[in-house]
């Protein structure tokens, strides 16, 4: 789904999903991401997409591991607007590191607490074809989802 950006001031940006309706994305700190909260116009939280900043695999470049991809707290009716992809695109336009996604594990299986559930692998696939997240393998998993 497409959205239209409003108004961008990093670390905020305010932007319109397919039914009109403008939603904050803010994240939680503008140097070191680890958290994209999301509200809607009510002021009423719709959930948060979550990253953890990790070393993967032995060639030392850091990376955001997508840890939580909680977008439902307010039922569906804000899934499959486009709100995850206007979050990885705002990470990405202000932040440096690229985006990883690891398999839908259990969070116990993972040291780091990653896992993706539900319509999260479906989504990580669509947002590596946009070239969001970037495909990459550090032999735990992080190369594919399936």
């Amino acid at each position: 789904m497409k959205t239209k950006v409003i108004k961008d001031n990093w670390p905020e940006r305010i932007i319109q999903i397919p039914s009109g309706e403008k939603i904050r994305l803010t994240a939680d700190d503008p140097d070191d991401v680890t958290r994209v909260s999301v509200e809607n116009s009510k002021n009423e939280e719709i959930g948060h997409i979550g990253f953890f900043r990790f070393e993967p695999g032995d060639q030392g470049d850091e990376a955001l591991l997508l840890t939580a991809l909680d977008l439902d707290r307010l039922g569906p009716k804000y899934i499959h607007q486009g709100i995850g992809r206007a979050i990885l695109q705002m990470v990405n336009d202000h932040n440096v590191l690229p985006i990883l996604a690891a398999c839908p594990l259990d969070p116990s299986d993972r040291n780091d607490g990653a896992h993706l559930t539900g319509n999260g692998p479906n989504f990580v696939r669509k947002m590596r074809e946009l070239d969001l997240i970037k495909a990459g393998c550090d032999g735990n998993c992080l190369c594919g989802l399936d």
